[in-house]
């Protein structure tokens, strides 16, 4: 929405009209009558018009959800209405289609590949049972054997002999053995010699039993031998094998261990990756699944379809239509729920303070020129509308959201309107344009027709908006006072109060929320500055008293910034984020502008502070 006109460009095209409307002729004024203003007491309505667009109070917003770039197919036609379901657009998926076919390819190839690894882990489990139990077995009868050749305790204290005890005494045995046979043999050969030597047997007969002594001799010299080779030697080799069964029966059942394990995570790692490819191949079929779903869309909620676009005045927009190219996450159609209506409009940084929620309005749409909808403020901007900069850098516009009451369903969104918020409705005050009050100093003046000529006459201002201020003191009804400095008048001097503002600290304090503070007006008179700079404007608010304590208590330094520019506590960036990101500080801060909203009809104007911006925009009552 374009900002407000500034009053010396506004007033000028309305100052005949404000004549007429306030009764006065030509044969009462000596000058043009383009030039007087007659004053007059009357009703007085104190509102804000700007240019407004309607829409739906809520929406739907449809968007596209298929993947990349897609073709319109089927666009229902603007304008229609449509029920939960029916179908709005569709988009060409032929692509998709053959994606998807591909894709359940690719789906079956995975579920094969992942039964493959299933049976191979089942095969590998049962090989590496196989293959423990054998080298468990083989442990088992290693200890056996080694048991068995060095014997065991057994219980009662008692022990069984092994094999190497066993072999042990077998060669004592031996040898005592051979040595009674010797010792026998012996004995035969004494007896043998005895019996020679008185010649009772035979030379041979001595000769044999000599033999069979040295043979015995011999006999018990091999036993003796044959223990000592088994007890160095035979035992103990017998004792490191028997050992060294048992240790590599022990490692090669690690060993079998170790390699099942290794062989079985392998399997199960194998198994895993399939089953990963399976649902990363179905997630995406599914994917595809949908995305051919999302070809067709249907109407979520009831509505009137209009067609979305994207863009600002700087771009082209992206109107949606049969075989254009839409994107993902681009919005196609909007489902207005034309119920509920509202108008949209823009609020200058100059007028914003004195718009609240709640406030009366009157909507005028183009379309139906001879009806008047009645409305009220539904919300306005805590933050200065940034898209608007590009347009005009140095203006802050605030969106503003004005609901009509009741129902009509002639209204159609996007049509367009223009808006009064209502500020103020006074019964019976003395009023003037506002581009007649002058300034000098701090003193507001009218030039008023006079038998002596021109004569500057200090006022007293009250509430203002873009076209008229109230008169608090200083004119009388009848007077005609000049809407613009008479040719060769000469600038008056007024004598200068010692305080032009004697409630200073509460006009600091109003500024922080509701605006601008005084400032030329590029036309020789003073804008407004912050709502209670009349002659109601020193009572005191509670909630902007509470506000501000509790602000400067969390953020000492925007405090700071703000008493140095009472104008940064409503624009500047960081104080208005500071503001909304802490709720106990949004809630000081709304019932503080609220407070402020319900004293609006206090003093001010364009030349005495006024009540936040001084800038002109309301019309005299036409009650």
């Amino acid at each position: 929405m374009n900002a407000p006109l500034p009053p010396y460009r506004l007033l000028l095209s309305v100052a005949a009209l404000a004549l007429a409307g306030c009764g006065s002729d030509a044969s009462e004024a000596s000058a043009s009558a383009a030039d007087i203003f007659v004053v007059k007491r009357g009703p007085l309505r104190i509102s804000l018009k700007e240019n407004a667009e309607l829409a739906a109070s809520e929406e739907t917003r449809v968007r596209s959800q298929m993947e990349g770039q897609n073709t319109v197919i089927f666009l229902v036609k603007e304008g229609s209405r449509v029920e939960k379901g029916d179908k709005l657009v569709e988009l060409d998926a032929s692509q998709v289609i053959e994606k998807r076919a591909n894709q359940e390819i690719s789906v079956a190839r995975a579920r094969a590949a992942l039964v493959s690894a299933q049976k191979a882990l089942d095969i590998q489990e049962k090989q590496n049972q196989a293959e423990l139990l054998g080298a468990t077995n083989d442990l088992r009868i290693a200890e056996m054997n080694q048991e068995k050749f060095v014997g065991r305790d057994l219980d009662g204290g008692t022990r069984q002999m092994g094999e190497a005890e066993q072999l042990r005494r077998d060669a004592e045995d031996n040898i005592k053995l051979a040595q009674q046979e010797l010792k026998l043999a012996e004995d035969r050969l004494t007896w043998s010699e005895r019996l020679k030597a008185k010649d009772f047997i035979t030379k041979n007969e001595l000769e044999r039993d000599q033999l069979d002594a040295d043979r015995k001799r011999y006999q018990v010299q091999r036993a003796t031998n044959q223990k000592s080779l088994l007890q160095d030697y035979d035992l103990a080799i017998r004792q490191i094998e028997v050992e060294q069964k048992v240790i590599e029966a022990k490692l090669a059942l690690e060993r079998v261990v170790a390699q099942g394990d290794a062989k079985l995570a392998q399997a199960t790692a194998e198994v895993e990756s399939r089953e990963a490819e399976l649902k990363l191949a179905q997630e995406r079929l599914d994917n595809l699944e949908q995305q051919v779903k999302n070809a067709v869309i249907t109407a979520p909620t009831p509505g009137l379809v209009v067609y979305a676009f994207e863009g600002d005045g700087m771009r082209r927009r992206e109107v949606v239509e049969e075989g254009s190219s839409v994107r993902e996450r681009q919005s196609l159609i909007v489902l207005p729920n034309i119920t509920r209506m509202v108008a949209n409009l823009s609020v200058h940084e100059a007028m914003v303070d004195r718009v609240a929620v709640g406030q009366p309005a009157l909507v005028r749409v183009d379309a139906f020129p001879d009806r008047i909808f009645p409305a009220r403020v539904r919300t306005v901007s805590s933050l200065a509308d940034s898209s608007q900069r590009s347009f005009n850098p140095t203006a802050k516009l605030y969106k503003t959201s004005v609901e009509l009451l009741g129902e009509d369903h002639d209204l159609k969104p996007n049509m367009a309107a223009s808006c009064e918020i209502i500020i103020s409705e006074h019964k019976d005050v003395l009023f003037v344009p506002v581009q007649a009050v002058q300034r000098q100093g701090a003193v507001s003046f009218v030039w008023v027709e006079s038998r002596q000529g021109p004569t500057a006459k200090p006022l007293e201002l009250g509430v203002h908006d873009y076209s008229y201020v109230i008169i608090e003191n200083g004119l009388t009804e009848g007077d005609r006072i000049y809407l613009v400095a008479p040719a060769g008048a000469k600038a008056p001097e007024f004598p200068q109060p010692k305080d032009p503002l004697p409630n200073r600290a509460v006009l600091s304090e109003a500024a922080s929320q509701s605006g601008p503070p005084t400032a030329d007006d590029g036309n020789g008179r003073r804008r407004g500055g912050d709502g209670n700079g009349g002659r109601r404007g020193g009572r005191s608010n509670p909630a902007m008293t509470e506000f501000r304590t509790a602000f400067k208590a969390k953020y000492p330094d925007l405090a700071a910034k703000a008493e140095e520019d009472p104008r940064a506590m409503f624009t500047d960036e960081d104080i208005q984020r500071a503001i909304q990101e802490d709720a106990d500080l949004k809630a000081k801060w709304d019932a503080m502008r609220a407070g402020f909203g319900r004293r609006r009809g206090g003093g001010g104007g364009p030349g005495g502070g006024g009540n936040g911006n001084g800038s002109p925009g309301g019309q005299p009552s036409d009650k």
